[in-house]
């Protein structure tokens, strides 16, 4: 029987945000001000207010007691805007100053102190402090079983597995699958982690629900039950009792939930303020498959009149990637073309044309660097990701220490040298690497899913298993149109594989410090 499918999660935190403003004159206690907090997310025109603060009379610093929430995602552009207004006896508010940040330099800052901008002359700071929720950090472990369930097979017992949701939308979200049990009324499923804001935003009054099937074949599960309940209900030895709609038939067994722990992990922000680097590096497909640039059906093809898909899929993930890049220098490399500066078709080939030094200062310059070399790479192929994979593992290693590395490729085809790259991500997975691929073009990309270890961890020629899940592919074109969801479907799993990862490290160095004891 083949692993099931474990739920893929969108990391989330909740940041509880306090302001304070300090005055470089200080004002007239006539005066009262308030700060309206607005905010910015990816493709939005607008600003939007998310929260004001209440009105308080002027002094060298103002402090507001009350906080406001702010849900922070690594996979949107978040920009914030801090408007200082004042108020005369009568009410009437006017703009005194205002600061502007991106919440991601915030993070990164552990706190962040603004020039309070008023007419173009500075009139004080504006300090910026949060707290990370507590439920934001907490990862569930929980063990559940089934009891007396419905025996609907004739000559054996079900083959009892169960889907996990939770409200969403007026709808149900599935966020988990367990493997079957083969022949089983009574069986005690895998332990389930994830972390606590994905199971119920953080809400015990969230509504969850559990179904319970019996497997029959890969096309077919016949029902057996289902219950409703909320987040707050998971309690150790709590019992939920199954109903059938389908047959209106109430106690067709029960869901025990034999474990439930929340666990501190701590989280993502915390690495972000302890100086965690993020360094990313590119990869473009110039294989002919592509098709002829200079034809505009080439998914290279340059128009003065819209994006093509390279350009599109690089701009959206590479920008939000590139907050978190303190030295704003990309390394960006082309494969499976011939490079009028090289004699030869190249699996690697720096776009600047200096390879050990493939480094391009700005993300808008990286952007330009594709443009202005497309013309001078031949198109070639075969599509070969080892030559690219090394060259990484290369640079992770050479890397300064607190340094995490994101590898971008974008390929719009099949993986000629599969096993090769298979041998090279498991021995990537010890070290502090996420790779993305980026499907695009029409292609259904079986090569690249099967390197998605959401199913299974991937296994080298030698049957050595991968220590940890760090591919994340998605296809492009399968969001034409919501280029919102794209981003977030292509980074949702970037800060859980580096979490991953610390852990990895941090018991690497337990297992040194034992061995060497």
């Amino acid at each position: 029987m083949e692993e099931q499918p474990k739920s893929v999660q969108e990391k989330c935190n909740y940041l509880q945000i306090s302001l304070t403003i300090h005055f470089e004159d200080t004002p007239e206690p006539t005066e009262n001000y308030h700060i309206e907090v607005a905010l910015k997310e990816h493709s939005e025109d607008e600003y939007r207010i998310i929260a004001i603060t209440e009105r308080l009379p002027g002094s060298s610093a103002i402090a507001w007691a009350e906080s406001f929430t702010l849900l922070y995602k690594f996979q949107k552009q978040q920009k914030m805007k801090f408007l200082l207004y004042k108020s005369d006896f009568n009410g009437i508010k006017v703009l005194a100053g205002q600061a502007k940040e991106d919440l991601s330099r915030i993070l990164r800052a552990g706190s962040y102190i603004g020039v309070l901008d008023g007419n173009n002359n500075s009139i004080g700071r504006v300090d910026v402090n949060f707290q990370e929720q507590l439920e934001s950090r907490q990862k569930v472990y929980m063990i559940v079983s089934g009891r007396n369930l419905d025996d609907l097979d004739t000559f054996t017992k079900s083959d009892p597995y169960i889907k996990l949701y939770k409200g969403f939308e007026d709808d149900w979200l599935l966020i988990y699958e367990s493997k079957i049990i083969m022949n089983n009324l009574n069986p005690s499923w895998d332990p389930i982690t994830m972390d606590y804001s994905f199971l119920c935003d953080n809400k015990g009054s969230t509504k969850m629900k559990i179904e319970c099937f019996d497997f029959d074949d890969q096309k077919k599960s016949d029902f057996i039950g289902e219950c409703e309940f909320h987040a707050r209900d998971f309690i150790k030895g709590k019992k939920f009792i199954l109903y059938n709609p389908e047959k209106s038939k109430n106690n067709t067994g029960a869901i025990v939930i034999e474990k439930f722990d929340l666990i501190d992990e701590g989280s993502f922000i915390d690495y972000l303020r302890q100086g965690m680097r993020i360094n990313l590096t590119i990869a473009i497909d110039y294989t002919s498959s592509n098709g002829l640039i200079t034809n505009n059906n080439s998914l290279h093809y340059l128009s003065p009149e819209s994006k093509n898909e390279y350009e599109q899929a690089l701009e959206k993930i590479g920008k939000i990637l590139s907050e978190y890049d303190d030295d704003k220098r990309y390394s960006i490399f082309g494969f499976g073309g011939e490079p009028e500066w090289l004699d030869s078709v190249s699996h690697c080939f720096a776009l600047n044309g200096f390879q050990d030094n493939p480094y391009i200062k700005g993300f808008e310059n990286v952007l330009q660097v594709y443009k202005n070399t497309l013309p001078d790479i031949k198109l070639s192929g075969p599509t070969k990701f080892r030559p690219l994979l090394e060259k990484q593992l290369e640079i992770c290693r050479n890397s300064v220490e607190n340094t995490y590395h994101i590898l971008l490729i974008l390929t719009d085809g099949v993986a000629h040298d599969l096993q090769e790259t298979i041998d090279l991500l498991v021995i990537a997975s010890r070290e502090a690497l996420s790779v993305l691929f980026i499907g695009i073009g029409p292609e259904h990309f079986l090569d690249l899913k099967k390197l998605d270890s959401d199913i299974k961890m991937l296994e080298n020629s030698k049957g050595n298993r991968s220590q940890r899940d760090i591919v994340q592919f998605v296809s492009f074109r399968e969001f034409e149109g919501d280029i919102e969801g794209f981003a977030r479907e292509a980074l949702m799993e970037i800060p859980s594989q580096m979490m991953q990862y610390m852990e990895f490290k941090r018991k690497k160095q337990v297992e040194v410090i034992s061995s060497s004891n």
